[in-house]
């Protein structure tokens, strides 16, 4: 299948063998709430062999046959399944706090989520994808992760329109997927023809057009693929560089990373020399997926002046409802609720966000993330919500052992002892707990608590 390749490539037997081997299971930290060392520890306290991605400083690999959607962690929103080479673009660019990024083809979502925890939940991540069908596992993942510096948005990447620039943007462009023959090996039967290639070209050179359009006057682009194929990797970029005086392309370098530069010429055509910069990744060298990097600043173009932008403020009926709950049963800090900006959503729902994010303008799927459905007397807190101020939490917090935890995420009722309700002040909703994370509310009745674990994330079973 990959035989066109065999002059790029350094080593041809070792990359033939490693693309017929099982692909490493890696799961990214989700730095919000833990880092990888408390990660690795709470890993090993379960009995699983784990150790450091030499490649990634938030991945963690894991051996054996576990399914990681069983783990408690992953409950939890500690850890989330992420094969290596795709934590690569966000590791790219050179995030700051409050910074602005728009991801154009975010689902499943794994780079937006890790563009909105490199920005400690500051700033705003537009997440976009073109399929209506894939934005609900989108938003999934931001619940679970706790990310509330994003909108959701479907439009065509290719003809995005935004109501502001950014200081990057993620295009992590559709592709043949040839990098991913590892956990797909069924691709080997059907190998992308060159009219798939081309098709391919001229939706990336599209996208990526858009994208430099989309960024600011020293802004990032950060463009990928998990793909070998030239014509939509290095052809991509060099057509960039050679029509615009307004980008030029940035070396990356990721000291931990086994990077090959990009390829200069194919298919008898010398590209520009700029491509020389771009990374490849081979999956023989990092024991991993094949994946494409390039890193791109706009130098020159216009810059969209915006009007004054003040920080959202949370109505004062909304703030009585929701501050009674966090505040008032649970103890969270006002400080911390002031850090938020608590908004309703329709008639039914109330939302929060940070403060500062910026919603797109026009019709979005959502935006920040949801607290609670409205029309009670006293708010119950969504999982998500829990999970997401649960560091945060001082007082009506059950805390349950590992038997309990497997009741729990399956929304099946336990009995509580005296001292697990130490911190509980009268029986009604309670924060449960495992070693320190919340996971999500119960109901809490004479000695016996009733799971409100999200419905959409109940298991079956949990390690």
């Amino acid at each position: 299948m990959f035989e066109r390749y065999r002059k790029l490539i350094d080593d041809w037997h070792a990359f033939s063998e490693c693309v017929q081997t099982p692909l490493p299971k890696t799961v990214r930290i989700n730095t919000l709430r833990t880092d990888r060392e408390a990660a690795i520890d709470l890993l090993r306290d379960e009995g699983m062999s784990v150790a450091k991605s030499a490649c990634i400083d938030s991945a963690i690999e894991i051996h054996g046959k576990e399914n990681i959607g069983q783990l408690w962690l992953y409950h939890a929103g500690l850890i989330h399944l992420q094969e290596m080479v795709s934590m690569l673009p966000v590791s790219a660019l050179p995030l700051k706090p409050h910074d602005r990024v728009l991801d154009m083809c975010a689902a499943p979502g794994n780079k937006s989520a890790q563009a909105a925890e490199a920005l400690a939940n500051t700033g705003t991540v537009w997440a976009n994808d073109v399929s209506p069908g894939r934005i609900h596992a989108l938003k999934g993942v931001f619940d679970h992760r706790g990310v509330v510096n994003a909108a959701v948005m479907t439009q065509n990447a290719m003809t995005l329109s935004a109501n502001m620039q950014f200081d990057h943007v993620i295009a992590d462009v559709p592709c043949t997927c040839e990098g991913t023959i590892r956990k797909n090996p069924e691709l080997a039967l059907a190998p992308p023809t060159l009219d798939e290639y081309d098709r391919f070209n001229r939706i990336q050179c599209t996208i990526l057009h858009r994208a430099i359009d989309l960024v600011k006057p020293g802004g990032y682009v950060v463009y990928s693929t998990c793909t070998f194929a030239p014509e939509e990797n290095e052809c991509v970029v060099s057509e960039i560089l050679s029509t615009r005086d307004d980008v030029h392309i940035v070396p990356i370098e990721l000291p931990t990373v086994a990077l090959s530069p990009g390829c200069l010429e194919w298919d008898n055509k010398t590209l520009h020399e700029g491509v020389q910069h771009c990374r490849r990744l081979w999956p023989h060298h990092n024991n991993s997926g094949g994946f494409f990097v390039a890193l791109l600043q706009r130098m020159g173009g216009d810059s969209r002046e915006e009007s004054n932008f003040t920080l959202h403020t949370t109505s004062p009926h909304i703030q009585d409802y929701v501050y009674n709950s966090l505040h008032n049963r649970f103890g969270v800090p006002e400080q911390v609720l002031n850090e938020h900006f608590f908004y309703a959503v329709g008639a039914k729902k109330i939302g929060v966000s940070n403060r500062e994010v910026r919603f797109p303008s026009g019709e979005i799927v959502s935006r920040g993330m949801t607290v609670c459905k409205t029309g009670r007397t006293a708010m119950k807190p969504s999982t998500q919500v829990a999970m997401h101020f649960g560091k945060h939490m001082q007082k009506n917090c059950v805390d349950m052992h590992f038997d309990q935890v497997n009741a729990f995420v399956r929304r099946v009722s336990f009995s509580v002892s005296r001292e697990q309700i130490s911190r509980v002040e009268s029986d009604g909703l309670v924060a449960c707990t495992y070693k320190g994370f919340v996971i999500g509310m119960a109901m809490l009745k004479d000695g016996k608590c009733q799971s409100l674990f999200s419905k959409a994330w109940a298991a079956s079973n949990t390690k």
